[in-house]
C-alpha cells in the first residue's frame, strides 16, 4: 500500500472542512483524500535524525517538522508526531500546525 501526500498548515478543527474541500474539488482526481493515524506518521519515523535535522525519511518533505494525526487523545487533542524530537505527543486542537492529507492506494492486479 502506498501513501500519496498533500501538505498544508491549518488548525486541526478545520481538517473536516479541508478534507471535505479536497474531496470535493477531487484534487489531483481523487476524492478519497484523509488523515493519517497515529500508526502511519510513526511509521515514517526514523531512529535517527537525517537530512534537515528530522527523524523521517528524506525522501518526504524535510521542511514539516510537525504533523497532526487524526486520531484523538481526549477532549479537544488529538496526537501529533514530532519530527524534530524523534517523539510523538497530544496537543490541543486549537495549536497551529502541519497537516498532510493521505489517500491509500493499492496496486492493481
Amino acid at each position: 500500500m502506498n501513501h500519496f501526500y498533500f501538505c498544508f498548515r491549518s488548525l486541526y478543527c478545520l481538517v473536516i472542512f479541508n478534507s471535505a474541500f479536497l474531496n470535493k474539488k477531487r484534487f489531483a482526481g481523487y476524492s478519497d483524500w484523509r488523515l493519517p493515524t497515529l500508526e502511519e506518521v510513526m511509521s515514517l519515523m526514523t531512529p535517527e535524525k537525517g537530512i534537515g535535522g528530522l527523524h523521517i525519511n528524506p525522501v518526504f518533505n524535510t521542511n514539516l517538522a510537525y504533523l497532526w494525526t487524526a486520531d484523538g487523545a481526549g477532549t479537544n487533542k488529538f496526537w501529533f508526531a514530532d519530527f524534530s524530537a524523534g517523539i510523538c505527543y497530544n496537543k490541543p486542537a486549537s495549536d497551529i500546525n502541519y497537516l498532510r492529507a493521505i489517500r491509500s492506494v493499492t496496486e492493481k492486479n
